[in-house]
């Protein structure tokens, strides 16, 4: 069944398919959704994210609604997602608010408390319960852009990974680094050049010279073969991403379900979040690592410099978003950083309970949030 969800389509196809389904369908009818990711087929989204989540969600609906997924951006890239949902072009996809900031001014906000984040898994629900349950102005920012909003995405930590060597955090200044949004302006405060770029182009710029470094999760290593590019990791979290829409879906087709069918693509969000965080991000991370060790990869331990330039950018993170967020004009971008912080504090005390393990993640998430989310 993955290996079918896994299957890259022509655009020209899949466009068809898409204009076919949405002249058709009606609610409670039987019907394919047309899923959009750029990420490569075997990464972790799409490979221990969305496989397992496509399946509940075709059980639980008695095989009403079956999906087609289309990966590696051959359908739609990373800043072509959006619009491509609003327009139809798909019926569901992948999101990163950060290259539309302007259109999701709020939830790019949420993703750019980048280094706030230690633990992927409670990031995650932080963002989810933010968006689904405390901001309406947030949900109201993906309506405006023909978009229903179902799930966060969120990464492990993030470490700088390097093509040559540095010797200390001195050396990064001048170096080209694949950072976006607000690791764009941290990679700034190390003298460091922010190239802003999908992840499904690192390694091309990496091997063509447009950067030199990368800001992103040890698992790229494995995940988009960075381990051939890379020399050097400063052995340091920098944050996780967390945020944008990983579930989400075009309006378009979401008001054409029935309410049963969105209940199931809302209830079974957890399995997506668990899968591709504990199932597929964690052990990856864990194994790209030993690929770095192996292959003599250097692991620079971070210097004084670097760690009072962190521990400075993490106390002023807050004010920084904040007041970028007002400047895209959210009024209310203080009192949602707030509610984000309380949020995170709320679940670094449940992750006790689930702790590294994908079935109580998603128990806790059903129970805190998607239980209570209207269809």
């Amino acid at each position: 069944m993955i290996g079918t969800l896994l299957k890259t389509t022509c655009v020209g196809l899949a466009a068809s398919l898409t204009l076919m389904t949405a002249s058709t369908a009606h609610a409670g009818d039987a019907r394919q959704l047309l899923y959009a990711n750029y990420q490569p087929p075997t990464n972790a989204a799409n490979q221990f994210g969305y496989g397992p989540y496509f399946d509940a969600v075709t059980k639980a609906t008695n095989n009403e609604l079956t999906f087609d997924l289309v990966t590696g951006g051959a359908l739609l890239g990373a800043k072509a997602m959006l619009p491509g949902l609003r327009d139809g072009l798909a019926d569901g996809g992948f999101v990163v608010t950060l290259y539309t900031p302007s259109d999701l001014p709020r939830d790019s906000m949420l993703s750019e408390m980048a280094l706030i984040g230690e633990n992927s898994a409670v990031m995650a629900a932080a963002v989810a319960e933010t968006v689904l349950l405390d901001c309406p102005d947030c949900l109201a920012d993906w309506d405006k852009n023909g978009v229903a909003y179902v799930a966060p995405y969120a990464t492990m930590p993030y470490y700088l990974m390097c093509k040559g060597e540095l010797k200390s955090s001195a050396d990064i200044k001048g170096k080209k680094v694949r950072a976006v949004g607000a690791w764009g302006k941290w990679i700034s405060e190390l003298g460091g050049v922010p190239v802003n770029l999908p992840s499904s182009e690192v390694y091309q710029a990496l091997e063509r010279g447009q950067a030199d470094c990368a800001l992103g999760a040890i698992a790229w290593l494995k995940q988009l073969s960075l381990i051939e590019q890379v020399d050097t990791i400063v052995d340091i979290p920098m944050g996780t991403f967390h945020g944008g829409g990983y579930v989400v879906y075009s309006k378009s087709t979401w008001d054409k379900l029935s309410k049963d069918q969105r209940s199931a693509l809302i209830t079974n969000a957890p399995i997506a979040m668990s899968g591709e965080i504990f199932r597929g991000y964690l052990p990856e991370s864990v194994e790209s690592r030993q690929m770095a060790v192996d292959k003599g990869v250097t692991f620079l331990a971070p210097d004084d410099v670097l760690l009072e330039k962190l521990e400075a950018y993490k106390t002023n993170e807050a004010e920084l978003v904040a007041t970028i967020a007002e400047g895209r004009g959210v009024e209310n971008a203080r009192e949602i950083i707030a509610t984000l912080i309380e949020n995170k504090a709320k679940w670094e005390g449940l992750s006790a309970e689930f702790g590294d393990d994908p079935d109580k993640y998603e128990e806790v998430l059903l129970r805190e949030i998607y239980s209570k989310v209207q269809p």
